[in-house]
């Protein structure tokens, strides 16, 4: 009966020690979710919005970053105001951080060199300052390219091109942008 406790203990004190030791092998899913935007317009060019995204800026991206070994779940929640009367659709094109794409590209050469991400996301018209929520699991159907999307999102950040559909002159704020990553990590 006792070499049976002794061998159920033997697992137990070999994680204690290990973990004494600073062995102890960790893999983990986590969560990030980061505010891109909050309270502010992003950068109008005359033909789309642009920003620059750094993942990497965050603490969880800092703690596992380099241990990535897979995005699970990309997605986004997203506040915006529409001062326009008419309701409008954006597209959200994004190109890696070294892409020669800027503020400063044509569109024909963000349409042609950054990746779609999102299609026909709806801003509401109506009365000036009307005000549009998609939530993260809304996000889901407006979601295309999602490989591109997780490679752009585990290199660490990306371009990001919020483009109006139907290419007209915008009256939009974006209150709130937040995009939520799952990632598996592990040493």
């Amino acid at each position: 009966m006792k070499s049976s406790t002794y061998l159920r203990c033997l697992p137990i004190a070999a994680v204690i020690l290990l973990t004494m030791a600073g062995c102890l092998i960790v893999t983990g899913t986590f969560l990030l979710a980061i505010t891109l935007v909050s309270g502010e317009d992003l950068s109008w060019t005359g033909d789309y919005y642009y920003d620059s995204v750094d993942l990497t800026q965050e603490q969880v991206w800092q703690d596992h970053g380099d241990q990535i070994k897979n995005i699970d779940v990309v997605g986004f929640e997203l506040w915006i105001t529409n001062n326009n009367a008419a309701t409008e659709s954006y597209d959200l094109y994004l190109a890696s951080l070294s892409s020669s794409l800027n503020s400063g590209s044509t569109l024909p050469a963000v349409v042609s060199g950054a990746t779609q991400v999102l299609n026909n996301v709806p801003a509401a018209g109506g009365a000036p300052g009307t005000k549009t929520h998609i939530s993260y699991p809304k996000s889901f159907s407006y979601l295309m390219n999602v490989d591109a999307l997780k490679t752009l999102t585990e290199q660490g950040g990306f371009k990001l091109f919020l483009v109006p559909s139907d290419n007209h002159l915008t009256n939009l704020q974006v209150d709130s942008l937040k995009v939520v990553v799952t990632f598996t990590a592990a040493p």
